[in-house]
């Protein structure tokens, strides 16, 4: 019990510092909010890396979840980390999704024996959305709209990649190269179909939640 408390510290103080870090370069260097928030989601994906190394319990790993989301929305709020003129809302509406998609994969993967499929959903959406997110606000120039969020064919370009690439390189392992090709192709297609549908940070939850399940019936089944 002390070492994985030890390490579900571990957890918290790693997001805190990758939080730290994002908003130092916002307040210190000029770095734009919307990049420091990147920065942020990217950097807070690979947590969950530490709850499977180090086989955290669940009920442990979904404590800590709700704990560090708890602390990062009260910041959030209190005191205005990684917002800028677009306010809170959307921000703390991230975060919440983000937070959910966590409890949810650990919850159902967890017990199942897929913690590599959890952890897959997760990555997905912190690299993939992320870089996605990052292409399409700096570099997007052809743009569509659906349900009222404007998303560029860049970004989600991006996103496929990433996406496809990830599941590659997390499934290969356990899989083998040959059997994880198609299923790579179709897991970076959901989740390229999620991010563009979804909004307000929805796709912090979709897009784990989609890719993650997927997975699993492709190939943990």
């Amino acid at each position: 019990m002390t070492t994985s408390l030890f390490h579900a510290a571990l957890a918290i103080i790693g997001i805190a510092a990758i939080i730290a870090i994002a908003e130092g370069l916002r307040r210190y260097f000029g770095a734009q909010p919307e990049f420091a928030r990147k920065i942020a989601h990217i950097g807070g994906g690979h947590i969950i890396l530490i709850a499977w190394w180090f086989e955290i319990p669940v009920w442990l790993a979904i404590t800590t979840t709700a704990l560090v989301t708890i602390g990062v929305i009260l910041s959030l709020t209190r005191l205005k980390i990684l917002v800028s003129g677009d306010g809170t809302k959307r921000t703390n509406l991230g975060f919440f999704y983000y937070a959910l998609s966590h409890v949810i994969l650990i919850s159902v993967l967890w017990p199942l024996g897929g913690e590599v499929f959890a952890v897959l959903g997760i990555l997905i959406m912190a690299w993939g959305d992320g870089l996605a997110g990052f292409v399409g606000y700096y570099l997007g120039r052809h743009r569509y709209n659906i349900r009222g969020a404007t998303k560029s064919f860049e970004g989600s370009a991006t996103m496929f990649l990433v996406s496809t690439a990830l599941s590659v390189i997390v499934l290969a392992p356990f899989y083998g190269l040959a059997t994880v090709i198609l299923p790579a192709v179709a897991i970076g297609t959901i989740a390229t179909l999620f991010e563009a549908i979804s909004r307000n940070g929805e796709d912090n939850l979709t897009v784990s939640l989609a890719t993650a399940f997927v997975a699993y019936l492709l190939l943990g089944i």
